[in-house]
């Protein structure tokens, strides 16, 4: 039986809703790694990012993720960037069930475009930056999964049905939009 999922994916894919969604169909606690570490740090992660440095918000990132996936029965929501560092990766894969949730990086960004919150896109062209975002992460989010979910024209509601599911069943017939990793 799956104990916790953790989803993993790009800024604006929807983690946190289908996230909060999942945690309330199974009676789950939902969590979300970049909220948990603003209030934590009582300052927003743009304020981190442009206070103290990317590789120290990593760093609290790290360990965040080691605390919240000790715990059980939760629904983990990452940040877009948490599949950086090796050891977030094989903590994730290891203490639960990891699915990435996958979106073109155009789809992306008709979803965040203008919100001022997310500090890796405040370029001069943040659609390029998301495209090359999206291509240097892809292989990581699916080195880090059991399961790829392609969510392009799916509902959060469709896609945490088919968690609830797999959390139910293993052995469900999978649609063609959700595949298994064997890594």
């Amino acid at each position: 039986m799956i104990n916790s999922f953790f989803l993993v994916g790009p800024m604006g894919v929807g983690k946190t809703t289908i996230g909060q969604l999942l945690a309330q169909k199974l009676g789950y606690v939902f969590l979300d790694s970049d909220v948990w570490i603003e209030q934590h740090m009582k300052r927003s992660i743009s304020d981190i990012f442009s206070e103290l440095g990317e590789t120290v918000f990593r760093d609290i990132e790290s360990e965040t993720i080691d605390t919240l996936t000790s715990q059980s029965k939760i629904i983990l929501s990452t940040g877009g960037g948490a599949v950086l560092r090796d050891l977030n990766r094989e903590r994730l894969k290891r203490r639960g069930t990891v699915v990435f949730l996958d979106l073109s990086p155009e789809e992306i960004f008709q979803r965040i475009q203008g919100d001022q919150s997310r500090p890796l896109l405040q370029t001069d062209n943040p659609l390029v930056t998301m495209q090359i975002i999206y291509n240097a992460r892809k292989s990581l989010y699916l080195d880090a999964s059991h399961y790829h979910l392609l969510v392009e024209n799916r509902t959060p509601e469709e896609i945490s049905d088919l968690l609830v599911n797999l959390y139910n069943d293993a052995k469900i017939t999978l649609p063609d939009w959700c595949k298994p990793l064997k890594n």
